[in-house]
């Protein structure tokens, strides 16, 4: 993975929209981009700075020409049920919509958990909150 001008932007601008969206960011939290290849780059954020992502809140997101794909997020155990996995995905939206994107694209796979529950699927958990279907596995929200 390469580092350079756009990697960097990338970078500076994802750490703008946690910190304008997600009230559990602080600047010990970890924020990532690095150039994969022409026109594709990976942004990632931790709130621990070691890379083990076991009950921390992260996700890892591929940026590919103007779609934004959300490879993978979680939320911590005990953050969840409060709106704060929401205000992540708004924190990705916005950061996206600013990068250039015109799409932000995902899987879904798992649920939404409050109390160790699951309450619904994440895909229709995303659905609801205005995804739409994209092909036979993913779901898209247009920006």
């Amino acid at each position: 993975m390469e580092r350079n001008a756009e990697s960097e932007r990338l970078k500076e601008l994802m750490i703008e929209n946690l910190r304008i969206g997600f009230p559990l960011f602080n600047d010990s939290h970890r924020v990532d981009a690095f150039k994969l290849e022409e026109e594709k780059f990976w942004i990632g954020y931790r709130t621990n700075s070691d890379n083990v992502p076991i009950d921390t809140t992260h996700f890892d997101l591929n940026i590919w020409g103007d779609v934004c794909y959300a490879l993978y997020r979680e939320l911590e155990k005990s953050r969840r049920g409060h709106g704060l996995g929401w205000a992540l995905y708004e924190s990705v939206h916005r950061f996206a919509r600013k990068a250039g994107c015109r799409v932000v694209r995902c899987t879904p796979s798992g649920g939404v958990f409050i109390d160790g529950k699951m309450t619904e699927s994440r895909r229709d958990y995303l659905l609801r909150r205005g995804y739409t279907t994209f092909g036979e596995h993913e779901v898209e929200l247009v920006l």
